[in-house]
């Protein structure tokens, strides 16, 4: 049986603020550790609120969290603040913090999170949490959000980055490894700080998903959309599809567009790249 303790290393309140008994804010900010340096994966889950995790030069995970209650009274309030806070697992080599509230549930041996809340209106309170984390650059990321947020994940390199977001939009900056991205209803943008040399997936609905990449980049890429096109400037590396040159009046250089539902070898291929859209819109650039 896997054991672990609920742990904050390091508590500290910086403010609060109670405006006319309707809105009350705070940041609060916590220090985990690693117990394994094997390995490492930080795992967030947030319902309502974003969720940033920036790598740095350390071996702690410093945890800041913005916290926004609204309701008509100050019971409402009182309220909120009782039912709605976050819990922070220290477990081995994971470090996991979560959203916790009468609605929530972490299963621990899983490693899921599950919220269901199906009638909102009967909360008389209303509630934004914002993350904010630093971890060690190579550290694993888990990263789910679902409603008034983004995610941000920058200055990564490690082996797996898995992150979704339902409503807000993604964005992985200068990152490297294994990256599983879904969204919704936004985009999707990443620039890798390394060329890509494992399988990376990504998956949006609503919305388009832009890469950027390094010189000499090479993939075996696989583009699936009902709606969208795959659009890129390396049309002098693309073998194995055919592609129609479109150019617009304020472009100096004309992006290519692929055929639909198609695989493909940019340069002299390399990882696969799988690209799964509905109705947005793929853009590979350099």
């Amino acid at each position: 049986m896997t054991l672990f303790r609920i742990c904050i290393a390091c508590f500290v309140l910086l403010f609060t603020v109670s405006i006319s008994a309707q809105e009350f804010q705070e940041t609060t900010k916590h220090t985990a550790q690693f117990s394994s340096a094997a390995d490492k994966v930080i795992s967030v889950h947030n319902v309502y609120g974003s969720i940033e995790i920036v790598g740095y030069n350390g071996d702690e995970v410093l945890i800041e969290v913005k916290k926004h209650f609204k309701a008509k009274n100050q019971k409402g309030i009182d309220q909120g603040r009782e039912e709605v806070d976050i819990k922070i697992i220290e477990d081995g080599s994971a470090v996991i913090v979560y959203l916790d509230s009468p609605h929530s549930y972490f299963d621990m041996k899983k490693r899921n999170y599950q919220h269901r809340e199906h009638q909102t209106g009967r909360r008389k309170y209303k509630y934004n949490f914002d993350f904010v984390i630093k971890v060690p650059y190579n550290t694993n990321v888990e990263a789910y959000a679902i409603n008034d947020g983004y995610v941000l994940i920058k200055d990564i390199d490690t082996e797996e980055i898995n992150v979704g977001n339902l409503n807000g939009k993604i964005t992985l900056e200068d990152v490297a490894g294994a990256i599983d991205a879904n969204a919704l209803n936004e985009d999707i943008d990443v620039t890798y700080k390394l060329n890509p040399t494992v399988d990376s997936y990504f998956n949006a609905l609503n919305g388009d998903v832009n890469v950027t990449v390094q010189d000499g980049f090479g993939a075996e890429v696989f583009f699936k959309s009902m709606n969208g096109h795959f659009y890129t400037g390396l049309e002098k590396s693309v073998s194995g599809s055919k592609a129609i040159l479109e150019k617009s009046k304020n472009e100096k250089k004309g992006k290519f567009k692929l055929s639909k539902n198609r695989k493909f070898q940019i340069g002299s291929g390399g990882p696969e790249l799988h690209f799964d859209l509905l109705n947005g819109n793929v853009n590979l650039t350099e």
